[in-house]
């Protein structure tokens, strides 16, 4: 755990304070036990940091060198037990429902992992003595956390939420996310067309947020009551006092959809500037002659852990093009590694992608990398194994801004079809240069717009005004089900009098002819 010298920041505070924004004591609930995640939530406590508030982070992963005005209280070992035994190849067999039960479990478990850490021990012991001026939380996953905020008592909360804008994130902010033309998070296709994948998405959206309400929210409170006692309240009370969301979502890819005022999109908030590149990488680029591919699973899928007869595939399709192979291969040696292939434990992917000899990226199709391909304008091949990975290369082909592989069903000629297929047809990139134009083009840089709302939700202690009403409502108002059964009932009951009218002049008509016949 590191601390800071806020002295060091002084005059920074000074000119916050001359223009209305006091210094802050922030806490970062940041649990998301992944690499990726991290390297997205980064940038905005770095950005806080550096404008004079203190930042006391909690999160799996460790800063890499101590930064003024941050505190760093780390989950250790967190990573290791969500990640290092799972199998995320085999994944790509499961069904949907499998899906939804899969997710539950990984946040639940990485959660009450997360608890029992000396980093959680070390938290605690804060909430004798500390108090904070803002809360930041990530939006899904670490809610059994949230027993940390009643501890040290109220203060506004900002969620962020670094994959995307999934139905149950939707929902708590108040943001409509109608499953007629938004596609569930756990479906793979870019968006319902035609009557059965709308029927399907509402099925799959019901299901998903019924679990998410009756079992997932549920065991999470069970585990606060758990680890605080009673007396804390439920995690829904919790996510529906947020005052703003900051999301990964831009959409220029993600497609145009209803904001409520309080979700904010910064989509790309985790891109920087491209920094030097080690020599041997930058060597190994600039001396392409026909190009180079870029191949990474990322920070959570290994590509040493696809099956050998997968790697195979790789290797002999590799060794049959003319462009280099920059692969992060995250063990020590590759058996059968072909000339062209380097390999590489850990590597810079966004500076890589910003080097003008990169002609594609492999990639899962993990949020946060595809939106590093689009502002980068580098072409993806996407081999999806988890969530929402499936739905982001499905909507990478239909934007024509790349193509998908099956990882069930690789075969050697499909990789190189495929990479020759984005390599050589100019579409690819050209398709790639618009989205990342238009992607690029905001009023203010994502990082900038994070940081001004952020502090927004500071100068107002709190964003009570940017609350969505819907909130307040129970399901049946939300859905106007009373508003409809009052409406139809109205209409039955004017048809019943019509009837009923109707059968009186007649059956009066009818007595009037007898009268007359007798």
């Amino acid at each position: 755990m590191g601390s800071s010298k806020v002295g060091m920041l002084v005059p920074m505070a000074i000119i916050m304070q001359f223009v209305g924004i006091k210094a802050a004591n922030i806490l970062a609930i940041l649990t998301t036990p992944t690499r990726s995640h991290h390297n997205w939530n980064t940038p905005l406590m770095l950005s806080l940091a550096s404008r004079g508030h203190h930042v006391t982070i909690v999160s799996p992963v460790a800063l890499t060198v101590p930064v003024p005005n941050i505190t760093d209280i780390v989950l250790e070992g967190s990573l290791d037990y969500t990640n290092e035994e799972a199998d995320y190849a085999s994944m790509t067999k499961i069904n949907i429902l499998e899906k939804l039960s899969l997710v539950k479990d990984w946040y639940l478990s990485s959660c009450q992992y997360s608890l029992s850490t000396n980093g959680a021990k070390t938290l605690m012991e804060y909430t004798k003595n500390t108090t904070f001026d803002l809360y930041i939380i990530e939006a899904s996953g670490g809610e059994c956390f949230f027993g940390f905020l009643h501890k040290f008592g109220r203060a506004p909360i900002v969620a962020i939420n670094g994959f995307g804008s999934p139905e149950w994130i939707n929902y708590n902010i108040g943001s409509p996310y109608n499953p007629s033309y938004i596609t569930s998070s756990f479906l793979n296709y870019d968006y319902p067309s035609g009557l059965w994948q709308r029927i399907q998405n509402t099925l799959i959206y019901s299901a998903a947020m019924f679990l998410y309400h009756y079992s997932y929210l549920p065991s999470q409170d069970a585990l606060i009551r758990k680890h605080f006692g009673e007396g804390v309240p439920p995690v829904k009370e919790t996510l529906n006092n947020v005052s703003v969301l900051l999301v990964s979502y831009h959409h220029s890819f993600d497609g145009p959809r209803p904001l409520v005022p309080a979700m904010i999109p910064v989509g790309g908030i985790h891109i920087k500037k491209p920094k030097p590149l080690p020599k041997d990488i930058q060597t190994y680029l600039d001396d392409a002659k026909d190009g180079v591919i870029f191949f990474s699973l990322g920070s959570i899928v290994r590509s040493d852990r696809m099956s050998e007869d997968r790697i195979q595939l790789f290797l002999e399709a590799f060794a049959e093009l003319p462009q280099k192979v920059l692969w992060k291969w995250e063990s020590d040696s590759l058996p059968g590694q072909p000339k062209n292939v380097k390999l590489g434990k850990w590597l810079p992917q966004n500076d890589i992608l910003a080097h003008p000899n990169i002609r594609l990226f492999i990639s899962h199709s993990g949020l946060l990398s595809t939106h590093e391909a689009i502002y980068h304008a580098v072409p993806v091949v996407g081999m999806p194994f988890i969530v929402d990975q499936h739905t982001n290369i499905e909507k990478i082909a239909s934007l024509g801004l790349g193509e998908k592989l099956d990882y069930l069903t690789l075969t050697k000629d499909m990789i190189l079809s495929k990479i020759r297929k984005v390599i050589e047809d100019p579409k690819y990139r050209e398709n790639m240069k618009r989205i990342s134009a238009q992607f690029r083009d905001n009023p203010e840089p994502p990082l900038e717009r994070a940081v001004y709302w952020t502090e927004y939700v500071l100068r107002h202690q709190g964003a009570e005004h940017l609350r969505a009403a819907s909130l307040d409502m129970p399901l049946y108002q939300y859905l106007l089900l009373d508003v409809v059964a009052v409406l139809l009932g109205s209409v039955v009951v004017v048809l019943v009098v019509i009837w009923l009218a109707a059968r009186t002049i007649l059956r009066a008509i009818l007595r009037t002819d007898k009268v007359k016949q007798q």
